[in-house]
């Protein structure tokens, strides 16, 4: 395909762009654009285990342990031992961490709302079909690779 290195070129810009925004947003937040998402994904689904968050995110286990650890330090992520794996965490929010979520939510939805100006629901259907089809391909590659 003639333009695969373009698209990959600026899906690469969309993520550094993205990253420095929100970092820039998040700031009076307290948590980093890397530490949010860990708080959404732990707010969905409680008593996630830590091997299941890292594999979740595509990270290894030393960063999700050390995005965690100051997750918790700041009161925001619980740990628990899990009752059927006493080596393994089972992940919660704290009181703190739910009330993060709650105020980071409404920053998350302005921001989304922002970029997403100028495109209708059809052109946002397509573009969400194309990435997901895109996010299995390199999932593949993944899974595959590393």
């Amino acid at each position: 395909m003639k333009n695969d290195t373009e698209i990959l070129s600026i899906i690469s810009k969309l993520h550094r762009r993205q990253t420095s925004i929100f970092n820039n947003r998040l700031k009076d937040f307290e948590i980093s654009y890397g530490d949010h998402s860990y708080l959404f994904i732990i707010n969905g689904n409680p008593g996630l285990s830590q091997n299941e968050l890292t594999k979740y995110l595509s990270n290894n286990k030393a960063t999700t342990a050390k995005i965690l650890k100051r997750l918790v330090e700041k009161g925001f992520v619980i740990k628990e031992v899990d009752e059927n794996d006493k080596r393994g965490n089972k992940l919660f929010l704290g009181e703190k961490g739910k009330e993060k979520v709650e105020e980071l939510r409404g920053e998350v939805v302005e921001y989304s709302d922002k970029i997403f100006e100028g495109f209708d629901e059809e052109e946002a259907k397509d573009m969400l079909a194309k990435l997901t089809k895109l996010l299995k391909s390199v999932d593949r590659i993944y899974r595959e690779e590393v």
